[in-house]
């Protein structure tokens, strides 16, 4: 008897890759007036920034406030305050005065005024502290942050303490947490029932804070 061979359509296989987890961020305005940097070391003592403005979805995002963003000139450029790169997206009002000295202000929602940076404003702070809720490893931690993304050009890294020791303590409500560092085989973990550090073996699972990279 004659066998018949069944001839199948060959099986093609699709690996998807897992899509790039987004960074959640949220404007922080504050009322109190000061000049830029200190404004900015405000930002970076409590939150991340000054509020960057990378889009136009995100100068939506500051249009109810008014007051000091993030952008400063610098060498015939508006520059953003961390790393000093180029700014690519802006909304200034034409004629806007554009020269060392001068720092970007959110005025309303169509436009932005620039100011000498020694003047006092009002201003935006940009909260990128991500606390996230589930619990990983210090090496499963430390691949999320990096895989962050955001829609610009920020990297992300496990926070940095003591640098932002009580920033992180005072955003803390579980019960610990990875902060970015390392002794041999044991890492860093804040509890928050105490002040102090705890180490403890990198297999276990806590939560973690991811935040910019410097």
């Amino acid at each position: 008897m004659e066998k018949k061979i069944l001839l199948l359509p060959p099986l093609v296989f699709f690996v998807l890759s897992t899509p790039p987890r987004a960074a959640t961020f949220r404007v922080v305005p504050i009322s109190d007036k000061l000049d830029w940097d200190a404004a900015r070391a405000h930002c970076r003592e409590h939150y991340s920034d000054l509020f960057n403005v990378r889009n136009q979805a995100q100068a939506d995002m500051i249009a109810p406030y008014k007051g000091w963003i993030v952008m400063r000139w610098r060498s015939d450029h508006w520059r953003l305050s961390r790393k000093d790169e180029e700014a690519v997206f802006n909304k200034f009002k034409s004629g806007e005065p554009a020269s060392d000295g001068y720092c970007a202000e959110s005025h309303d929602k169509t436009e932005w005024h620039s100011h000498l940076c020694s003047e006092t404003d009002s201003f935006m702070c940009e909260d990128r502290l991500n606390l996230a809720q589930e619990e990983k490893t210090w090496e499963e931690a430390l691949q999320h942050c990096r895989e962050l993304q955001d829609g610009g050009s920020s990297a992300y890294d496990l926070a940095s303490l003591p640098g932002q020791h009580q920033t992180v303590l005072d955003r803390m409500k579980l019960g610990g947490l990875y902060p970015n560092t390392t002794e041999q085989q044991h890492c860093g973990a804040v509890g928050y029932d105490s002040r102090g550090w705890k180490t403890l073996n990198c297999s276990e699972t806590r939560n973690f804070i991811c935040n910019i990279r410097e």
